[in-house]
């Protein structure tokens, strides 16, 4: 061979060596056959937010059709304020002391224990909401009766999901 082959040679090398325009090695994916993939996990649903004049007519709806679940919202409400104030109390003392509030197991069980209070007042004022949708449907087709039925329906739910969630806070209550 020649110099000039040899040269060649080595830029080709060099050119697939060091400048190849394959995928790089970390994007390579690893076969399915030897690995399992795992879905990244879902991310959290956002809580719904409801406007002042939503809440009002969700009030004045579950007022006039279930006096007894709306009182049952406010006694969850008073209860979801009064842990969120003690919570912040809490971890202003914990940091007072150079303690850090998201190690603490008691804080964050705590902080779940008013998150799943908050995810439960969500949920019956989704169920409030859509009895009222429903509602307002069967005012909309007054001969329709599926949409009364469906409203009932969903009013039960709520009230069903309002006494779980004061039967569940009320026992944590009385485990203090």
């Amino acid at each position: 061979m020649n110099t000039s082959t040899m040269s060649l040679i080595m830029v080709l090398l060099s050119i697939c060596i060091f400048g190849c325009t394959d995928v790089p090695r970390h994007q390579v994916q690893p076969s399915t056959a030897t690995s399992a993939r795992v879905p990244p996990p879902a991310p959290k649903p956002q809580p719904r937010q409801w406007s002042e004049k939503q809440l009002n007519l969700l009030r004045s709806f579950a007022l006039q059709e279930s006096p007894k679940l709306w009182q049952t919202v406010q006694a969850l409400r008073a209860e979801q304020a009064t842990r969120a104030a003690a919570l912040t109390k809490l971890r202003a003392e914990l940091v007072d002391f150079g303690r850090d509030p998201s190690a603490d197991l008691d804080y964050i069980s705590l902080k779940s224990s008013n998150n799943e209070l908050v995810d439960s007042l969500n949920v019956i004022y989704a169920k409030i909401e859509d009895a009222y949708i429903a509602y307002k449907k069967f005012q909309a087709t007054p001969g329709n009766k599926e949409y009364g039925d469906i409203m009932r329906r969903v009013l039960e739910d709520g009230i069903q999901e309002a006494g779980n969630a004061e039967r569940r806070y009320l026992q944590m209550s009385k485990q203090k």
